[in-house]
């Protein structure tokens, strides 16, 4: 009977010591991922003091916003280009572009459900416009001007009131 099963104090005690060590590396991972995370820092904002790009003129706050978006355009590579058109863009680092992950190309406003646009705070839902396609066939310049003003409005507020 003795080699038939081990008896309960044995099998405790090597359960306990499977779980102790299980929990320990667990625990080490998870430190050492944070410790990762908070040695990262955030990345430097593009047009920040110090930063690489701050003499470009997409940084010139002085320069109508077309002529900074267009000198930002043409910096980037057509790789480049192509890899922000998604819902998930990587960010060009080279550029200070960081990168997101939300439906925010903004065709009918901000998404509040999706990949990576979450309110969890103070503000749980935002303006949203007409269908891509009923807007367009407005042919109205205007209305996407306006369009694209509360869009930036709202998402504004949503940064101030999530603390983000």
């Amino acid at each position: 009977s003795r080699l038939s099963s081990p008896s309960t104090t044995e099998h405790s005690m090597g359960a306990f010591s499977y779980h102790t060590a299980h929990m320990a590396a667990l625990t080490l991972a998870m430190l050492l991922a944070l410790l990762r995370v908070c040695a990262a820092g955030n990345p430097p904002f593009s047009c920040g003091q110090g930063a690489p790009t701050q003499g470009y003129a997409f940084c010139n706050p002085g320069l109508p916003p077309a002529q900074r978006a267009a000198d930002l355009v043409a910096r980037l590579s057509l790789a480049e280009k192509v890899s922000q058109l998604g819902d998930e863009a990587p960010g060009v680092p080279r550029l200070g572009v960081p990168p997101y992950k939300w439906w925010s190309e903004g065709l009918h406003g901000l998404s509040f459900w999706g990949h990576g646009m979450h309110f969890d705070g103070a503000v749980r839902a935002i303006t949203s416009f007409p269908q891509v396609l009923l807007s367009a066939a407005a042919f109205d310049e205007q209305l996407w001007y306006l369009i694209g003003q509360v869009c930036n409005a709202r998402r504004t507020s949503t940064r101030r009131e999530d603390g983000r």
